[in-house]
């Protein structure tokens, strides 16, 4: 059961998602730096997601959603999700637009199965593709220099 939702994982991933700043010319530490600083955006912003997700949980066992209707449903949870993700993808709104797309397929996934782990499982596909993507473009970040700008 979990391999096509890993397939679907992946699908959703295409290497133009990843919006990088092109680290070319820079010295090591001015790059180190650099890289820091998106991790911890990285962190603070999925420590959020979590939050976020958390609340909307609550809400949603108490019934909040019910009278909503599921496509609002979906809408009010995929807008949090993709704003969430906005600073990591460098509020480009091409690639935040893409995730709230992920968004609703998640939340129909999670409709369709009656399970948050096969959204997991999907979501954790599509970030391994993205890492993967990137670790083979840089040649294992050796070579950041490759990112597009």
């Amino acid at each position: 059961m979990p391999l096509p939702f890993s397939l679907a994982g992946v699908a959703l991933a295409p290497p133009e998602v990843v919006d990088h700043q092109s680290l070319a010319g820079q010295d090591p530490h001015t790059a180190v730096e650099h890289a820091l600083t998106r991790v911890g955006e990285s962190i603070t912003a999925s420590a959020g997601t979590v939050i976020l997700a958390l609340l909307t949980l609550l809400l949603a066992s108490f019934g909040i959603y019910r009278d909503l209707g599921i496509p609002l449903a979906i809408v009010l949870t995929s807008i949090p999700f993709a704003l969430m993700h906005a600073q990591q993808v460098s509020n480009s709104w091409g690639p935040v637009l893409l995730i709230g797309c992920v968004s609703i397929l998640l939340c129909i996934i999670r409709l369709a199965t009656d399970s948050v782990a096969a959204g997991v499982v999907v979501h954790m596909c599509y970030n391994l593709t993205l890492f993967t993507g990137l670790l083979i473009q840089t040649d294992g970040f050796k070579h950041l220099d490759k990112l597009k700008t």
